[in-house]
């Protein structure tokens, strides 16, 4: 076992998935607030699309609360203050999760349009200012923190829960789209050999229709 502190090529996939998250948001945002049409494919997609991303935001913030944040205070006294604000931004955020899968199921007519395009400027304004506090506040004290195998435990664990949630056919292609290929591959060795079939027989060939038809993408081009 290491006792060497953990890095910030160690966090690279925790700060990933941040990356997505603001990616998603952001063109949940200017799709709603777009005059695009939005026929029923395309809302059809947008429901799946969400399930899978509400999902992983609540579980991304839920292991911040029950691991990450906890920790932090132990170690760093000083950071009470922004992480009882992390904690209160997610508090906001599981409300706003709430609303949002009964709002994001009817964006067809004028109105409900015009109701979920505020609604989707709300949600990208609240998780990127909770992203860039958090970066700016949190993720620095991190190396101070944790060990690498403690880390690398609770990636694990935290791994497993995704899993066993039925999480990995939208996880994987959701953090994948972008990504140089090679480190895909690479990626995917933290999620094993049957995870890995499956992302390259079935997954990402629907998660990359329903991009396509979602944010009317070319099948793998980034919108």
């Amino acid at each position: 076992m290491t006792t060497d502190m953990v890095t910030e090529f160690d966090l690279l996939p925790f700060l990933r998935a941040h990356e997505c998250f603001r990616r998603d948001f952001a063109r949940l945002r200017d799709l709603l607030s777009s005059g695009e049409e939005i026929d029923e494919a395309r809302q059809r997609a947008l429901v799946e699309h969400w399930r899978g991303l509400a999902a992983v935001l609540q579980h991304h913030h839920e292991n911040e609360d029950r691991a990450i944040f906890p920790r932090v205070a132990a170690v760093f006294p000083s950071a009470d203050a922004s992480l009882r604000q992390m904690e209160a931004e997610h508090t906001r955020l599981d409300v706003l999760l709430t609303r949002a899968a009964d709002v994001l199921t009817r964006v067809r007519g004028p109105e409900d349009r015009r109701a979920a395009a505020g609604f989707a400027n709300e949600l990208d304004e609240v998780v990127g200012t909770h992203l860039d506090v958090e970066e700016r506040e949190v993720v620095p004290l991190l190396p101070g923190c944790y060990t690498r195998d403690e880390w690398a435990d609770m990636e694990r664990r935290t791994t497993r829960e995704l899993e066993e949630a039925g999480l990995f056919p939208f996880l994987l292609p959701w953090i994948a789209e972008g990504m140089d290929p090679a480190l895909v591959e690479l990626a995917l060795n933290g999620f094993g050999e049957g995870a890995r079939a499956a992302y390259h027989g079935a997954w990402l060939a629907e998660y990359e229709r329903r991009r396509a038809v979602l944010w009317a993408a070319p099948v793998g081009e980034a919108r």
